[in-house]
C-alpha cells in the first residue's frame, strides 16, 4: 500500500490512507471513511469518492454493511482505466489516535 495523505479542501480537512482491514476495523467503531478507486485522483472535480457510514437502521452486522458498500463501489466505480479495487481514507486526528 501506498502511503497517501489527502486534504479535502471545501472541509479543510486531512485524511490518510489505510488498509482495508484497518478500515473494517474503524468503521465497525463507527467511524466515517472516505472509499475511492484506487487511481483516482481525489482532487477531481468529478467528485470520484465517496463516503462510507454505518448507521446502523438495517440488520446487518457493520462487518457485513462493509462488505456490502465495499462490493457495490467496487461494481460501480471501479475498472481498468480507475483502477479495480478501492482505497480507503480516514482523518489523520482519528489516524493518530489508533495508529500512533
Amino acid at each position: 500500500m501506498i502511503l497517501e495523505r489527502w486534504t479535502n479542501k471545501r472541509t479543510n480537512t486531512s485524511y490518510r490512507r489505510v488498509t482495508k482491514g484497518n478500515a473494517k476495523k474503524l468503521f465497525a467503531d463507527g467511524h466515517t471513511l472516505i472509499i475511492a478507486p484506487v487511481k483516482a485522483n481525489l482532487d477531481s472535480p468529478w467528485h470520484l469518492w465517496s463516503i462510507m457510514q454505518y448507521n446502523g437502521k438495517d440488520d446487518t452486522t457493520p462487518e457485513q454493511a462493509f462488505n456490502r458498500i465495499v462490493n457495490s463501489f467496487t461494481y460501480y466505480n471501479c475498472n481498468p482505466q480507475m483502477g479495480l479495487y478501492p482505497k480507503y481514507y480516514i482523518p489523520e486526528t482519528i489516524y493518530h489516535k489508533y495508529f500512533g
